[in-house]
């Protein structure tokens, strides 16, 4: 399987809306599941439902969703990765990281970031990172403060 469609599967997981959340029309695959935009035949994206649910996506719904799953992807494995984001001190790629990942929510339309741990929204200033919770299922994917959530002294293990 490629890259592209261990994203796409990753996208039907972590970035479309569940069916309950989707009009009738979206879950039929007639209307984007982002944008609820009819989606004429044969110009959507196939989102690979299964047992009657086509979740369809619009192609400029889909390259912005797939563009914020992608940063996070990249990001949650440079996390992994790096000696220094792993001691919780915070690398320039990082940095980096949570400013594009910051754009890619924005023209995504994903709800704001909150830290898994203290249940805070993250304020804009705030360092922050993705956080992959492995375990159940499906595998959550979240974000935390970057190695301490504000007023707790304690260092928390890095994820």
């Amino acid at each position: 399987m490629t890259a592209d469609c261990d994203l796409q599967a990753a996208l039907l997981v972590y970035a479309v809306p569940a069916r309950t959340a989707l009009t009738p029309e979206q879950n039929a695959g007639a209307h984007c599941v982002w944008c609820g935009a009819p989606v004429p035949p044969g110009a959507g994206l196939d989102l690979g439902g299964h047992g009657g649910w086509s979740p369809y996506g619009c192609p400029a719904c889909y390259e912005v969703q797939r563009a914020w799953l992608r940063t996070y992807l990249e990001w949650a494995g440079h996390v992994r990765a790096c000696a220094t984001c792993r001691a919780g001190r915070w690398c320039a790629t990082s940095a980096d990281f949570q400013g594009c990942l910051t754009e890619s929510a924005h023209r995504a339309d994903r709800p704001p970031v909150v830290c898994a741990r203290c249940e805070k929204e993250v304020e804009a200033a705030e360092r922050f990172e993705p956080h992959i919770r492995a375990g159940g299922h499906p595998t959550r994917i979240g974000y935390v403060h970057a190695a301490v959530c504000p007023g707790d002294e304690r260092r928390w293990p890095c994820p």
